[in-house]
């Protein structure tokens, strides 16, 4: 038991640099983000060009999961994001930004302890 605790300590507590734990993209991992990337462009245009905004169409749920994918959809609202939406708990915001800093400041602080002291 000692043994398989120190073996995992061991492994949790190395710290090793970028170039040791970089590894190029599978096969499946490329496909996948081609595959994302298709549905976001593809649902886009589908939400902006060919779907009228008035239709029950949009309200069927193969319809309307199709078009949650829209990037034009998502960039329109992250542009055009009003102080509050209805029902949205302001605070709640602060503990994002927050957090978000926190990651961000954790990672800095992981890649400089990693670089061992040398530059960029």
């Amino acid at each position: 038991m000692n043994a398989t605790l120190a073996n995992l300590t061991n492994n949790l507590c190395a710290i090793s640099t970028f170039t040791d734990i970089n590894k190029p993209m599978t096969t499946g991992s490329c496909a996948f983000l081609s595959i994302l990337g298709i549905l976001v462009i593809t649902a886009g245009i589908a939400d902006y060009c060919i779907i009228p905004t008035e239709t029950p169409l949009r309200n069927e749920f193969g319809v309307e999961l199709f078009l949650s994918f829209s990037g034009y959809k998502s960039v329109c609202e992250i542009m055009t994001a009003t102080k509050f939406k209805h029902g949205q708990i302001g605070p709640i915001n602060c503990l994002r930004v927050f957090s978000m800093f926190w990651v961000i400041f954790g990672h800095t602080m992981a890649s400089a302890l990693t670089t061992n002291g040398k530059d960029f």
